[in-house]
């Protein structure tokens, strides 16, 4: 191995809604009596790591690994006799690598080859989003995931 590179990181996001949604008064859209009033909050961890490394003078290779960990968490304020409390929480994570090779045919000409796997997870309004019109978040939905392939080439002006 001629030369090797590794970086890596960590990332951690947090956000914190309120959601209320009311029923509107036809032909008017004047707002009408509150049928959702929830506290949403989403944390989300990373960590990642890259390691790339010159295998041939004109040959380099990458492999990186990234791990995800998204919590949502809605706390309900509609709690009525009639209403139920939807309060709950959906935790989603995943472990996406990627791998890739890069040969340098000319002195400005690169030829690259990638894989790699991604994860995303739905919104906050697409998971409030329930059929019944109830709080918390939807069970059902899950997050996207992708496999992707990439081939190209490079190249450089003087």
């Amino acid at each position: 191995l001629l030369g090797m590179t590794i970086a890596g990181g960590a990332e951690w996001q947090v956000q914190s809604d309120t959601r209320r949604n009311y029923v509107n008064t036809p032909n008017t859209g004047e707002r009408g009596a509150i049928t959702l009033d929830q506290k949403e909050r989403v944390n989300n961890g990373a960590l990642f790591l890259q390691v790339t490394s010159e295998i041939l003078s004109t040959l380099d290779a990458m492999a990186g690994l990234r791990l995800d960990r998204i919590r949502f968490d809605a706390t309900d304020r509609l709690v009525t006799a009639t209403n139920p409390d939807d309060s709950g929480e959906r935790t989603m994570q995943a472990t996406s690598p990627s791998v890739g090779l890069t040969w340098r045919a000319l002195p400005r000409l690169d030829l690259f080859a990638n894989y790699s796997e991604s994860f995303e997870t739905p919104t906050t309004s697409e998971l409030a989003n329930r059929e019944s019109g109830a709080g918390g978040f939807n069970p059902a939905l899950e997050p996207q995931r992708t496999r992707s392939v990439e081939l190209g080439l490079n190249g450089r002006a003087r």
